[in-house]
């Protein structure tokens, strides 16, 4: 949608996945393609990418969206997070007035919404990575602020028997 004043000769197409799942994935993203078409008096390729960006990232959500609290590892769920930012930050640089159509207002609210989502989702999927800074409330004991593990001090290489 960026090139899309661009032409670039002819150009290959490839058939859809064939697993339901892939499918119905694929489908968003091909329909969002078939939106973005050059013509005139189409939307700007700005608010086309923003649609390309809110599919992408539904799509992020809904792959987690059934995730158990703490499931996620840190990693992925940063990576989600920078997205998420990356299209927030994006989306608040539109001007209302690049669309004609009165269309970029619910594309924000869309926006706007999604993020919550997946940010709200994320806060309850995503695990904490444990360190030695977050290991010491995992008991609940005063004393574990003193401990030799606290203070970064081992000894040895050997566990306490579990109870």
């Amino acid at each position: 949608p960026l090139l899309s004043n661009k032409e670039s000769g002819p150009a290959e197409f490839y058939y859809p996945p064939s697993t339901q799942e892939a499918a119905e994935q694929y489908h968003e993203l091909a329909r969002l393609a078939l939106t973005t078409i050059p013509d005139l008096g189409a939307r700007p390729s700005k608010f086309s990418a923003l649609l390309l960006m809110n599919a992408a990232v539904e799509i992020a959500y809904r792959g987690i969206e059934d995730a158990r609290p703490s499931s996620m590892d840190p990693e992925d769920s940063r990576i989600l997070k920078l997205t998420a930012r990356n299209l927030a930050n994006y989306a608040s640089t539109l001007e209302t007035e690049s669309v004609a159509d009165g269309s970029l207002g619910g594309a924000l609210t869309y926006t706007w919404d999604l993020l919550d989502r997946l940010l709200k989702k994320l806060a309850i999927a995503s695990s904490k990575p444990l360190d030695q800074h977050s290991a010491m409330g995992v008991g609940g004991r005063g004393d574990e602020m003193n401990s030799d593990f606290a203070k970064g001090l081992l000894k040895n290489l050997r566990t306490d028997g579990g109870g």
